[in-house]
């Protein structure tokens, strides 16, 4: 927006309402509805500018909505430029963001706008009309109070802390809408707590605050007040509960009167007086004191039977023990260095280990060490990039480093790790990015950080994620920030947002955030496709040479399939995937059967498909791919009835909308390796069979038939228009990862078979060929002989192994020969580990804890450059 262009922001109850009092009232027929809504959910985004070509803007409220009377713009087409930070409007030829609409009074007008940040904007806190466009249309908003609770017109930067059965919230200077000078000296409100169960406490409408108001004026009123001492603003910071002497719980907070940003007056450590629902000084400390005492968002975080509280914002870089007579005492508390005594960030050499690693600790001389500090030991060459703790890599660019503003670190149930949500200094915009990080410790490392919210010009500072608002067991998590244009450089005021406090959602499972789920041990997956000449498997990003070490994960030691417990017995799951990659593993083929992912021939199951998206987060996690093999019937008791009684074409239609279903769920992930149609699919004799299911391998029928009458087919003819309707399936919502067929070698079996999935026009849509191989006792040359017949010019992957039929040392033996022509092999592992095997003292568990020795030290060779 040029200088020159007059911006008119509209108070349309005002103008229209002048001669009533100003009361903002709906008129008949007077407004026309313009809603703005997310593409992807339908649901109203706030904060978007509507600017019409003459310079109009037009915000909307908290539901999305406009409410328009532009006497000389009714009934007739306006072009509207759609402005909204993190979210976009679909440009035309000519490249303007925007949308066409004619306002009708009475009538709605819709424009959908397509999210490009990772979290989701859900509304504006504080402020007035926060439903103000809602309430002229004469919508019925969720707040009670929808125009202007404690009649606050801004407020900057939350504290929050749960106390004796309630929220305490608290805010820094405060607007007033009847004067420019505001509240200077805290304000606060409270609210119930919130059960993470219950609809009505979800925050996505905003909050209910009840304000600590004035008496008289019904403006919030003081929440420290010093009245003896009137000079300067009053801030206080970090709210923090512990118990007192007498074990009762006790609200203690640091406090600063200040003469403004820079200069202070005093300091120190307030308590709250119940009775009068204020702070109160405790202590004061001296003004130089810098660090002993509370800072940013407590963490209260037990570690080796002693509580703490961990200060720091974002990250924890202060501790002291959570009571409340070591929070009053300045000599308790520990700041985390890797300072060696003496100099400071800029001078002082680094503590470093054997391995160069800085060595952190906690101690009581030095200061800590923050992230811009350690920021600049990185660029000084004093700390090596990967050892950083608190400016983590960027995700999506790991050359460049993440310097944190203030933020918050929490602990995540669905996560199991602690989480940082935090500010940038100095990204796209000076202060107005957020980023998400993870890690095992609350003092990190955080290695990579992802960002999920940015404000083009504006700034979004103070960031804090509420864990008490968490939701869906810690996967949905909420955060906060004062949204202004203070610090950005742009003049321009977004209209009551502006100074303000907006809430967003994030999403922990989304597949935005999968860079940062993978481990230092786990690093990130790249997508893995078939070289340019087809002959292996490359990395998309890097081009490095892939090679398949693998396990089929089909079932446990008690012969359970997947789906029987992972619901339940999650954590088992995620054991085995750990133990898995321990051996050395790269891939896991998982098996999942037809009759649990749909539940009638029209309707996949939707609980299936969710925990299918948490196993795939497992392997992003874990650092493993995924081979997902479908339609399994490996027990006849769960297969349906009415599957079993389809004719071989309603058969295929099932089996197309089950692969629709399962590559929808999987498509954005790099962990998904590849997707094996059918395991051993194989066609009708010359007669027409009575069986859709072959004879069973003990008590699992792990051959399936894709019809039980050619029907004047060839077998060819049949393979090939299975092949290209379950591809074509597949295709339409995942064109990025492989597509195979897990076959029986025939030409293992009879001298002279060829592949029939894999035959010419048969195979064509195939990226690569799948064999089960199990070598012969005594024929190891014959066996390679018989593989070597699926060699056909695409990658070649021997998708099950096992010394089943011949000893350990032959099948190394055979896999070594393949290794020519080969690009992997998928062994077995069935939910124990060697030692867990060698225990079971009996044949069996000797012979697969041999076996995984085998596969755990011949892994790293394995996956290296090949012979092929």
């Amino acid at each position: 927006m040029t200088p020159s262009r007059t911006v008119l922001v509209l108070l349309l109850a005002s103008a229209l309402a002048r001669g009533e009092g100003g009361d903002a009232k709906p008129q008949s027929g007077g407004y026309a509805e313009i809603r703005v809504v997310d593409a992807g959910t339908g649901r109203g985004v706030p904060l978007v500018e509507l600017e019409t070509v003459n310079g109009l803007v037009f915000v909307t409220d908290n539901a999305g909505r406009v409410a328009f009377h532009e006497p000389g713009l009714m009934n007739r087409e306006v072009f509207f430029t759609v402005r909204s930070h993190g979210y976009e409007a679909k440009k035309d030829g000519f490249g303007f963001a925007g949308a066409r609409v004619t306002p009708k009074a009475g009538a709605v007008a819709e424009i959908k706008v397509t999210r490009r940040n990772v979290a989701e904007r859900l509304c504006r806190l504080t402020g007035e009309g926060l439903y103000r466009d809602s309430v002229l249309l004469g919508h019925k908003p969720p707040l009670a109070d929808p125009l202007n609770p404690g009649k606050v017109g801004g407020q900057d930067s939350v504290q929050a802390a749960e106390y004796k059965g309630k929220v305490l919230w608290f805010w820094g200077d405060t607007q007033r809408m009847d004067y420019p000078l505001g509240l200077f000296r805290m304000a606060g409100a409270t609210t119930p707590l919130f059960d993470p169960k219950d609809a009505k406490t979800d925050p996505a409408n905003g909050i209910a605050f009840d304000y600590f108001v004035d008496a008289k004026s019904g403006f919030t009123r003081a929440m420290m007040p010093l009245a003896k001492r009137p000079e300067g603003v009053v801030w206080v910071f970090a709210p923090v509960v512990v118990p007192d002497g007498d074990g009762r719980e006790t609200l203690a907070a640091h406090y600063s009167r200040r003469k403004g940003l820079e200069g202070e007056f005093e300091q120190g450590i307030a308590t709250f007086d119940d009775a009068k629902s204020v702070f109160v000084p405790a202590i004061e400390l001296p003004l130089k004191e810098t660090w002993r005492r509370p800072s940013g968002h407590p963490i209260p975080f037990e570690e080796a039977g002693k509580k703490w509280v961990l200060f720091g914002s974002p990250n924890p870089n202060v501790r002291v023990q959570a009571t409340l007579a070591a929070v009053l005492d300045p000599t308790q508390y520990e700041a985390f260095t890797c300072l060696k005594p003496g100099g400071d960030a800029k001078t002082a050499e680094v503590e470093t280990g054997p391995d160069g690693a800085p060595v952190w600790r906690w101690q009581k001389a030095l200061p800590p060490l923050d992230s811009k500090e350690e920021r600049e030991l990185v660029k000084a060459g004093k700390i090596k990039p990967h050892h950083a703790r608190f400016c983590p890599a960027d995700a999506a660019r790991p050359a460049d480093r993440v310097v944190l503003h203030s933020g918050s670190v929490r602990w995540n149930e669905f996560r199991k790790r602690w989480v940082l949500v935090a500010g940038q200094i100095g990204g796209t915009s000076h202060l107005g990015e957020v980023w998400y990080a993870e890690a095992d410790h609350p003092t990190g490392p955080f290695d990579r950080a992802v960002k999920v919210a940015t404000h083009d010009r504006q700034t979004f500072y103070n960031v804090c994620h509420h864990a008490f608002l968490d939701r869906d067991g810690g996967r949905t998590i909420h955060f906060e920030g004062t949204y202004t244009n203070d610090f950005s450089g742009n003049p321009l005021k977004t209209p009551r947002y502006n100074y303000n406090q907006v809430l967003y959602r994030l999403d922990l499972d989304s597949p935005a955030l999968r860079l940062v789920r993978a481990t230092a041990a786990a690093p990130a997956l790249e997508h893995i496709r078939p070289s340019k000449d087809g002959t292996h498997f490359v990395g998309a990003t890097s081009g490095k040479r892939f090679v398949v070490w693998g396990v089929n994960y089909d079932h446990d030691g008690d012969g359970r399939l997947l789906e029987d417990y992972w619901d339940k017995e999650w954590d088992t799951v995620a054991a085995d995937f750990k133990e898995i990659k321990e051996v050395g593993a790269n891939v896991v083929r998982v098996h999942l059967q037809l009759g649990k992912f749909m539940e009638a021939a029209d309707r996949p199951s939707e609980a299936n498909l969710a925990r299918l998206t948490k196993l795939v987060r497992l392997a992003e996690d874990t650092g493993l791919y995924l081979d997902v093999t479908g339609l399994a019937c490996y027990h006849k008791k769960d297969v349906p009835a009415w599957y079993d009684a389809l004719e071989e074409a309603g058969r295929w239609d099932v089996q197309e909308r089950f692969w629709r279903a399962v590559a929808k769920a999987c498509k954005d992930s790099p962990a998904i390796f590849c997707y094996d149609l059918m395991n051993e699919p194989v066609l009708a004799g010359d007669k027409k069979d009575n069986e859709w299911l072959a004879a069973p391998l003990g008590d699992k029928h792990f051959v399936q038939r894709i019809t039980r009458d050619l029907a004047g087919r060839t077998r060819e003819e049949v393979a090939k228009q299975w092949v290209k309707k379950l591809t074509t399936a597949v295709r339409a919502v995942d064109d990025r990862h492989m597509i195979t067929v897990g076959v029986i070698p025939w030409a293992h079996v009879f001298k002279g078979a060829k592949p029939l999935f894999y035959a010419p026009g048969v195979g064509d849509p195939l990226d690569f060929v799948s064999v089960h191989f199990y070598p012969k006792k005594g024929d190891v040359a014959g066996s390679l002989a018989a593989l070597k017949v699926y060699e056909i010019g695409k990658p070649l992957v021997v998708e099950e192994i096992f010394p089943l039929g011949c000893s350990i040392e032959e099948a190394g033996e055979f896999i070594d020969g393949s290794r020519t022509f080969c690009d992997g092999w998928v062994s077995f592992y069935w939910g124990k580990t060697i030692e867990e095997n060698e225990k079971a003292g009996d044949i069996k568990g000797a012979l697969v804890a041999k076996w995984l020795r085998y596969f755990k030290a011949h892994a790293a060779e394995m996956t290296a450059e090949p012979k092929k």
